[in-house]
């Protein structure tokens, strides 16, 4: 299951001053020009760029999933269908970033990216009463909410998985395979990372092709221009992040993303769970 709409708009991190503060420009702060330091202007030349810690390509580590606690205010029991028990979420996407300036051409220093889920035991549990929820931990390679003897029994439920979402058959389960579910929601958190990936390796092309005026060494000679400028270039940048918030959120809403996920949560339990159960019940 996935919670659309909600998307948490980019909050842009201070960064304190570093040395050489002539060479660089951060939010909320600016840089007046100053003479003798070999750095602004000499007669009608622009001084030169330095090399900065700009963010060029995307990468894995902008990303943050983060798991919440089970039963998390995410886990709207309205949404319960027959058959189908909305065990999980995926959703609240939150985006910060660092923007700064090398000699007023802006850039993106840091990029935070928080994907948030989680699990919906309370909705299983309403549509599937007194069902025993068994889990298993692929790392440990152990289960819980089982014992050896009743595997079998919990075997015959989790072959009632169908791909395309819920179980098959009457009756109420008396064993609901919680991996269905988690591995539901991870390919969920998989589709929003390729998508956001995508998505922001367009925006930070464009914040990188942003440049100041032609005349900008003209400009930032008079304080209050210099910060007109600086300030419209952090609006510039600003409405860049937010139109591919807007993209993404669009995307989220037009684009059913549901089969693919409930195929991954089914494929687990056929694929893996099941035998990996049926060994456990074999052990010694």
């Amino acid at each position: 299951m996935r919670i659309a709409g909600k998307i948490n708009y980019p909050i842009q991190q201070q960064k304190p001053l570093k040395e050489n503060t002539a060479a660089y420009c951060f939010i909320g702060e600016i840089d007046l020009p100053k003479t003798g330091d070999g750095i602004l202007v000499v007669g009608d030349e622009c001084p030169k760029r330095q090399s900065d810690n700009r963010i060029i390509n995307m990468k894995e580590e902008f990303f943050q999933v983060i798991q919440t606690p089970n039963n998390h205010q995410n886990c709207n029991t309205t949404s319960v269908k027959k058959g189908h028990s909305r065990g999980g979420w995926t959703g609240d996407v939150g985006l910060s970033y660092s923007q700064n300036f090398n000699l007023y051409d802006p850039y993106l220093s840091e990029l935070d990216i928080k994907i948030n889920w989680g699990l919906c035991l309370n909705n299983i549990n309403t549509i599937h009463p007194s069902v025993n929820i068994v889990d298993f931990d692929p790392v440990t390679n152990t289960f819980s909410g089982i014992t050896k003897l009743k595997a079998k029994d919990a075997i015959k439920d989790f072959k009632r998985s169908k791909i395309e979402g819920g179980f098959s058959g009457v009756g109420l389960l008396t064993y609901y395979p919680l991996p269905k579910t988690t591995y539901h929601e991870k390919k969920h958190i998989e589709q929003y990372k390729n998508k956001l990936f995508w998505l922001f390796t367009g925006a930070i092309f464009e914040v990188n092709f942003l440049e100041p005026p032609a005349n900008w060494c003209e400009i930032t000679g008079d304080p209050i221009n210099a910060l007109l400028l600086e300030i419209d270039l952090k609006r510039r940048v600003k409405l860049i992040i937010a139109k591919y918030l807007d993209d993404f959120a669009t995307w989220q809403e037009i684009t059913n993303n549901e089969p693919e996920a409930n195929e991954a949560g089914h494929n687990f339990v056929i694929n893996v769970l099941i035998p990996k159960l049926k060994e456990y019940s074999e052990s010694n």
